[in-house]
């Protein structure tokens, strides 16, 4: 996490780092990174990056948290959308998602952070945000339509949704080389899930 020093930074000043990282994060992987070529973009020294953060992987899941963020908030508007329909939500958010990471420029960032992922980054905000999280969690399942389905107790509502998660971003990563076979794919994959709670 970021240091207190750079929390008490102005709002701009904080923007401008973090999009001079999300900028070079865009370009390359993470192991390709250049914090020289950050702290160049962002306008600050050396010895003021490492008085904001421990190192480039701190800085790097800074950004990640931020956009996780921004992902948890699109999770949520897109079931308000749906109805409360969590099998619907899935696929909206899929297709859309997929546009935006075929896209190039600012939305490298996205794709790099799915060609990249791992257990650590996929279990990041949960790990450093529980408190957060457990509250994002209470309001996104508050708004899920589980008249239809036959469900044992929150929990496997819960497991439900990481396994739509797991699902959704596996299935963008192998939708980077050949996006139309993998989308049929994916939506037979989501009404398996979907039958499997109604028909029992």
């Amino acid at each position: 996490m970021p240091t207190e020093t750079f929390k008490n930074l102005s709002d701009e000043k904080k923007q401008s780092i973090l999009n001079a990282a999300k900028n070079e994060f865009s370009k390359v992987s993470f192991s390709e990174s250049s914090i020289n070529k950050i702290i160049k973009e962002a306008g600050i020294s050396r010895g003021s990056f490492y008085m904001y953060f421990i190192d480039k992987e701190d800085l790097y899941e800074t950004v990640i948290e931020n956009q996780l963020k921004k992902n948890f908030k699109f999770l949520r508007d897109e079931l308000i959308k749906s109805d409360g329909d969590i099998f619907k939500t899935y696929i909206n958010i899929y297709e859309k998602l997929l546009k935006k990471v075929s896209k190039n420029k600012t939305n490298n960032f996205n794709k790099h952070i799915l060609l990249n992922m791992n257990f650590k980054s996929d279990n990041l905000f949960i790990r450093k945000n529980k408190v957060q999280y457990k509250k994002y969690i209470e309001e996104f399942i508050s708004l899920i339509n589980t008249n239809n389905y036959n469900l044992e107790d929150k929990e496997e509502l819960l497991d439900i949704i990481d396994m739509l998660t797991l699902l959704l971003i596996h299935s963008l990563v192998k939708s980077l080389n050949n996006p139309s076979e993998v989308k049929v794919r994916y939506i037979r994959q989501v009404s398996i899930i979907e039958r499997s709670i109604k028909e029992r």
